[in-house]
């Protein structure tokens, strides 16, 4: 799996999975998502087509998009988000953009769909962008990030994060076997509250079937297996636990405090039909590094797979051993904090362009993030202190 940009500027090496490919090729979207560039996107709708996302915010509708000098035609459009950052049409709202959906073979700089966040919840537009890299990091796979001014019929929206769809471009970065079925939590009864955790309802993404839903069946199964020995077979057996791991150890390093592993929230799952694993992926990463409660080593795991992994003797072991790896070799403050200072000094003048009355907020709120980011780091230095190697003087390898 790929070590991610913060991995590789450590020098660091990823943790090896059984579902995972190195790309063969330039990832799609590559230019989007390294160049540091902020697009520009004006999205043009029908007044019919307005209206039908007053009515049904999640029906996909025909838009123009046109950036950079290219016009894409009948790009299927609807909004996205849930509880806190959903916003209707006539606001300031989240957008998905699916440029072939209704025209095969249109692609935005090599991807089938983005989304645009309106990063309501996140003021400081950085928290995507951080907790991808640090998940990538880790050998997790992750949406990369960018960012977009975005007009809609003319009206200025403001700063966008630009986050890669999840579709079988996503899905080819990590996987040989594209074909298998993408879970995501239906948003429509997310948002009523219907159901929690792995028994919720799940829509299918990608994939078709035989047997869509068998395979997170089987993995309930087995995390309700009493037997402790059983379970933590039956578990390898359904889950890719060495990836599931680093991804419930990064949630908790990184303080995801609306993720899977502590409240059963916010993810997609991707069922690999050649390891016939499942493989979590973190989404909705816009509330990182705060609300950060109890103990790394001890956290108070909540959600069903979790907490099935831990109760487990070889799980709890391994959980430890993989933040202690993460805190030492991935999560770099001096790193993160270069990160920090580099995107807003670049983010900060296209705010002011089009949301100058927001830059007080911005300034407050990138101070936070720094000072989050050290107290996080405090705090994992104080629960995993750096190993000391006698042989260069008793000083600190980390």
């Amino acid at each position: 799996m790929r070590a991610g940009l913060i991995g590789l500027a450590l020098g660091t090496t990823a943790l090896p999975t059984a579902a995972a490919k190195p790309p063969a090729r330039v990832a799609p979207g590559e230019e989007v998502f390294t160049n540091g560039a902020i697009l520009r996107l004006a999205i043009e709708l029908s007044p019919a087509n307005l209206e039908s996302l007053r009515q049904n915010p999640r029906r996909k509708v025909p838009a123009t998009v046109k950036e950079g000098g290219h016009t894409y035609s009948n790009v299927a459009v609807h909004l996205k988000g849930a509880l806190g950052s959903f916003r209707n049409v006539d606001d300031r709202p989240g957008l998905t953009l699916n440029f072939h959906f209704l025209v095969p073979g249109q692609y935005f700089h090599g991807l089938r769909k983005i989304m645009l966040n309106n990063s309501v919840q996140d003021t400081s537009y950085l928290n995507e962008k951080l907790a991808g890299d640090l998940f990538r990091a880790a050998g997790v796979p992750a949406p990369r990030t960018s960012h977009a001014l975005v007009e809609l019929n003319g009206r200025k929206l403001g700063l966008y994060v630009v986050k890669e769809g999840f579709s079988k471009d996503f899905l080819g970065m990590y996987f040989t076997n594209t074909d298998g079925h993408l879970y995501d939590i239906n948003p429509t009864f997310y948002d009523l509250g219907n159901g929690s955790d792995l028994k919720q309802r799940f829509r299918l993404d990608e994939g078709k079937e035989p047997s869509p839903h068998a395979d997170l069946a089987e993995l309930i199964a087995a995390c309700q297996t009493k037997d402790l020995a059983q379970r933590w077979t039956k578990l390898g057996a359904s889950l890719d636990l060495d990836q599931f791991i680093s991804y419930m150890a990064m949630e908790i390093i990184t303080c995801h405090c609306d993720g899977y592993s502590t409240y059963g929230h916010n993810l997609r799952i991707y069922h690999d039909p050649d390891s016939h694993k499942l493989v979590f992926i973190p989404n909705d990463m816009d509330r990182m590094f705060t609300e950060c409660r109890g103990s790394i080593r001890q956290p108070g795991f909540s959600a069903l797979v979790s907490k099935a992994i831990v109760e487990t003797p070889p799980g709890r072991q391994r959980y430890v051993e993989r933040c202690a790896w993460l805190a030492t070799n991935v999560f770099n403050l001096e790193t993160l904090t270069n990160e920090v200072n580099s995107l807003s000094a670049s983010l900060r003048p296209a705010l002011a362009s089009v949301q100058p009355e927001s830059i007080l907020e911005f300034d407050a709120e990138v101070k936070q993030v720094r000072e989050r980011l050290q107290r996080r780091a405090e705090a994992i230095r104080k629960e995993f202190p750096p190993a000391v190697d006698p042989n260069k003087g008793g000083r600190s390898v980390r």
